[in-house]
């Protein structure tokens, strides 16, 4: 694990690993937002994964990727959702009279 520090200032966390006799490096964020014991925790999450022969990177890509479903999806599940109750709450008002 180290810090890279850019000319213009930036400054980030990353770690250099191998995984399938190819090396990779894995960015754990950004100084200051990320702290050293804050990089320490992600850079052991890491490794926990790669001993369990999972490749960092691409965890972190499946989660990123997830997680961009689910927000570009939220509004269609939110609107699903609503047609769904409205219906149900139709049905039970059709079958109380």
């Amino acid at each position: 694990m180290y810090l890279l520090v850019q000319p213009h200032r930036a400054k980030y966390w990353r770690l250099k690993y191998r995984f399938a006799g190819v090396e990779k490096v894995l960015a754990l964020g950004v100084y200051p937002d990320v702290s050293l014991s804050g990089a320490r925790e992600r850079r052991e999450s890491a490794r926990k994964l790669l001993a369990n022969n999972a490749d960092p990177s691409a965890v972190k890509k499946a989660q990123k990727a997830a997680s961009v479903a689910l927000t570009e999806n939220s509004f269609g599940l939110s609107l699903v959702s609503g047609l769904l109750n409205m219906l149900l709450i139709g049905l039970v008002h059709s079958q109380a009279r």
